[in-house]
């Protein structure tokens, strides 16, 4: 190591994984209530308060599918990034367009309206969960050990499988959902 006037800076080329099932339900239990915890500093409450005032619709026990003013529903889940990318990949195949996520909510495209994207969920509640799985990105499976030993196919089968998070996606599905047009 040489010392160095320059000042530094973090480049990352990935995006993270994202956050888990249990973690994010806490999130969403945290911004739902009026509790504050002792040890939270006084930035934490400003923002916790300021977060909870601009979503008013979180409630712990349902998910909410919002459309917002730019005409976007946002189905906030707080249901973990292996959960919403599983739902993600089936919502897209429903509605033939594709869905974003995250580790708390799906966006659908604008085009779509609100009706439209409380009748995908309805026919996603209709599947088996067990046969659901997320998008694989190819590129995750030259990080697999002897990938260049394994059939294609059966390298994204396996990473789907691995991927899969069936008990929060079951818990997402059966959730009751309020559908909201925000002003």
């Amino acid at each position: 190591m040489e010392p160095t006037e320059s000042k530094g800076r973090t480049r990352w080329m990935g995006e993270g994984q994202g956050l888990g099932f249990r973690l994010s339900q806490s999130i969403k239990r945290v911004l739902a209530t009026d509790d504050h915890a002792d040890y939270w500093s006084r930035r934490a409450i400003e923002r916790i308060e300021e977060i909870r005032y601009d979503s008013p619709w979180l409630q712990t026990d349902s998910s909410a599918a919002i459309q917002t003013s730019k005409g976007e529903v946002e189905w906030w889940t707080f249901g973990g990034n292996r959960a919403n990318a599983t739902l993600a990949r089936a919502l897209s195949r429903l509605i033939q367009n594709e869905v974003t996520h995250d580790s708390f909510s799906l966006t659908f495209p604008a085009a779509l309206k609100l009706q439209d994207v409380e009748s995908a969920i309805g026919s996603l509640r209709q599947q088996d969960v067990v046969n659901l799985f997320p998008a694989v990105d190819e590129n995750a499976i030259d990080g697999l050990k002897f990938s260049e030993c394994l059939p294609n196919q059966l390298a994204i089968e396996m990473l789907e499988r691995r991927l899969q998070d069936i008990t929060a996606t079951q818990h997402v599905i059966q959730e009751d959902v309020r559908f909201i047009v925000q002003q």
